[in-house]
């Protein structure tokens, strides 16, 4: 899709909702910023399984809004 690091932290941040959202807020504003510092707490916290369909549902929600 051509996004780089920040504008894919961006993306995906604003995509979470709950205590996924809580979760971000773990980490500093810096990293908030970095998507892969966002994808490692959120694997640490719900583990690679319940991240791939996180990922999905991203993904699922981009492809709804019409973005690319």
């Amino acid at each position: 899709n051509g996004w780089d690091d920040e504008q894919r932290a961006v993306q995906l941040a604003t995509s979470l909702k709950g205590t996924a959202l809580k979760v971000l807020s773990q980490l500093s504003v810096e990293d908030r910023s970095c998507y892969s510092s966002i994808v490692e707490l959120l694997e640490r916290r719900y583990g690679k399984m319940c991240l791939t369909l996180m990922w999905v549902r991203f993904q699922t929600h981009i492809s709804v809004r019409g973005e690319s």
